[in-house]
Formats: structure tokens, sequence, C-alpha cells
């Protein structure tokens, strides 16, 4: 069921309480990434910048941007791209790592490889939006929200209401489709948020904005039926869901009122996103 997260911002004053790491970790879980490498040895690193600094993990977003850098590095250097494979991993798993990383200047550093088809969406969307913008900084996550209630479009899962947040612009459309399909006379009012996933990840155990405990991040189609396709030729993971969580937009759209769909209710928390720097920076949520 499709309904609009019924509170603005700010008019619940609940307890202020970081996000523990443990419930991080466990919202990341179901979301997978893909990078070369190989069983028992981990990703493939890229040259440190001095030789006594440490190598890079690039993880990709998109299962096809991991096909193509495979592709490069057959050409380039065959005989170390036949000591690897496209290995899907959690973002829970990278969460860790990062987090490794920042504690330990021995341990490898971690780099998110968003699609550039995405961030130049993102980028088309912030300017559409009359924000200033040079670049997009990082990997955009893309929201819908309905403008005079500055409230978010939900969807049940597991008879909770959760925020889907996509990482590709064309499946969050797919959901705002449904839904103006659903309640016409609202049809010019969803609009489209964009906000990095590196600055949700550095302010979700910061933040006591209990609304990002609502958000789920959504593992693009293409990754979940990539997954599908090679499930019975990969060695088991346990760092890796079996089975990705279902996309949160599968749900039909109803016509019932975002009243009919609040039990049990989602909590707004007035506390603020993390701020964005400058003009590079999307709008975080709630901004």
């Amino acid at each position: 069921m499709l309904a609009v997260v019924g509170s603005t911002f700010g008019t619940v004053n609940l307890p202020a309480q970081a996000i523990p790491i443990e419930k991080i970790t466990e919202m990341l879980q179901s979301v997978t990434f893909f990078m070369l490498g190989s069983e028992g040895k981990g990703p493939l690193l890229a040259p440190a910048e001095s030789a006594s600094g440490v190598g890079t993990a690039g993880f990709f977003v998109n299962v096809k941007d991991a096909e193509a850098f495979l592709q490069k590095l057959t050409a380039e250097n065959a005989a170390l791209a036949k000591t690897v494979t496209i290995r899907p991993i959690s973002l829970s798993t990278i969460y860790r790592l990062s987090q490794l990383s920042k504690r330990n200047s021995d341990a490898m550093k971690v780099s998110i490889i968003p699609s550039q088809t995405q961030v130049d969406s993102a980028v088309s969307l912030m300017l559409l939006h009359g924000q200033r913008v040079r670049k997009f900084s990082g990997t955009p996550v893309f929201l819908a929200r309905l403008v005079p209630e500055n409230s978010y479009l939900t969807v049940e899962r597991d008879k909770k209401l959760v925020i889907p947040a996509f990482f590709t612009k064309e499946e969050l459309f797919e959901m705002i489709k449904k839904y103006r399909k659903d309640r016409p006379e609202q049809a010019n009012s969803v609009d489209v948020q964009v906000f990095s996933l590196e600055d949700m990840l550095v302010g979700l155990p910061l933040t006591t904005n209990q609304i990002y405990e609502s958000i789920v991040l959504v593992t693009p189609k293409e990754s979940i039926e990539y997954l599908k396709r090679v499930a019975e030729s990969l060695p088991p993971d346990p760092s890796v869901p079996q089975t990705p969580a279902a996309t949160p937009q599968s749900p039909a759209v109803t016509s019932a009122p975002p009243a009919a769909a609040s039990k049990p209710v989602v909590k707004p928390v007035p506390a603020p996103a993390p701020k964005p720097d400058d003009d590079e920076n999307p709008l975080p949520p709630g901004a």
C-alpha cells in the first residue's frame, strides 16, 4: 500500500537518541553492491598514491559498472583479471570496512562507485529545483516527497510503513507514477529529493532524527536480477543476504487516504539531518 508519511518534521517531541551501530548495520544488510575480488582474498585494491599508503577497494552500486571495469581490466592486465570475479557484498559489510578504515590507518580505504547516469540525473534534478550545483559529491539516493506537507511517500512492508530510497531515478519514478495514478488530485504535489549515501552513512551514528530508521534503501532491480541469474554459481557469503529484500514498490497502489495506512504510525523526530557543503552536495532528507 502506497501512502504518505503523515506528519511534518518537528512536530513530535521524543527523547533524542542516536541510532546504535548494531541497528545501522542491520538497516544496511539487505542492500547489495558489487566488488571485484577472489574467494578468501578480499576485494581487488587500487594502488595507494604513495609507497607507504594503503590501497583502496572499490564497491560498485551498479553491476554493469563492475562488468565494464572487469572488461577493461581484462584488456589491460589479463593475468590479474583471471584471478578475480564480480562478487556481491552487502552495504552493511562495506560500512563496517569504512568504519575500520577510519579507526586504523593501516586498513584498506573504501570507495563506493555510483552509476554516472544516476549522478547526472541527480545534478539535473537539483538544477531543475533551482539549486546551484557544479557537481554531485557521492552516491545519489532518490526519495519522493509530498511538497505541501513536507512528508515522504511510504509503502507498507512487514506491516510497517517505510520510506523507500532508490539508487535509480527510474525506479523512484515508477513508484511516483503509481501514486499519481491512484491520487490524480495530488499529481502535481509530489516532488523528488536527492541526497548523498555517504552523507547519510556519516550522519546515521550521530543523528537523533528517527525518520532515518524508517528509510529503506532499495537494491536496484537490475542487481537483484543479476543475483538471481548467478546465485547457483556463487559460493555462499554470510555477509550477503541470500534473498535480496523485496523492492518496496511492489505493493499495489490503493486509493485509501493516508490516515487509513498509518498503523503503525511513522514518527518524525525534530532533529536536523546532515548539512550539505555549500553548492556541491545535495539536500539531505528533511531539508
